[in-house]
């Protein structure tokens, strides 16, 4: 069983009253210094969790961006890959000689490497991160 409290700073009497009694802390007759301390404490606790919870949601903001500029170069990869393809094709159908065509091809060979490249660093980082979790 598991119990979250989630606190918000500043902390009125009646957060502070409940947690004094989760806490077995005396409801009363406690000094006011000791009260102090504990609401500082139990305020620090509550930035601290605010903090946290606005770092996590930075963190899962940037990963959604990052994988969605990831997904697009990708589509955008092997679209332009597959539209010189294509170009090359409709140009050798049209009668383009191999030598007019050349620049092409090698273009296309550049956009396969690169792809590879890509793919290799991906599922490296990949594993390398899956293993260290």
């Amino acid at each position: 069983m598991g119990i979250e409290i989630h606190l918000t700073a500043p902390l009125d009497p009646d957060t502070l009253a409940l947690l004094r009694q989760l806490l077995g802390l005396p409801a009363t007759d406690m000094p006011p210094w000791a009260n102090a301390f504990l609401t500082t404490i139990l305020e620090r606790i509550a930035f601290m969790s605010d903090a946290a919870a606005a770092t996590i949601a930075r963190l899962t903001a940037a990963v959604q961006q990052n994988t969605d500029v990831t997904q697009s170069a990708a589509a955008l990869i092997s679209g332009f890959h597959q539209i010189l393809v294509d170009a090359v094709a409709a140009a050798r159908a049209e009668g383009a000689s191999p030598a007019m065509l050349q620049p092409f091809n090698d273009a296309i060979d550049q956009i396969t490497q690169n792809d590879s490249a890509l793919a290799n660093a991906i599922a490296a980082n990949t594993a390398a991160a899956t293993e260290g979790a």
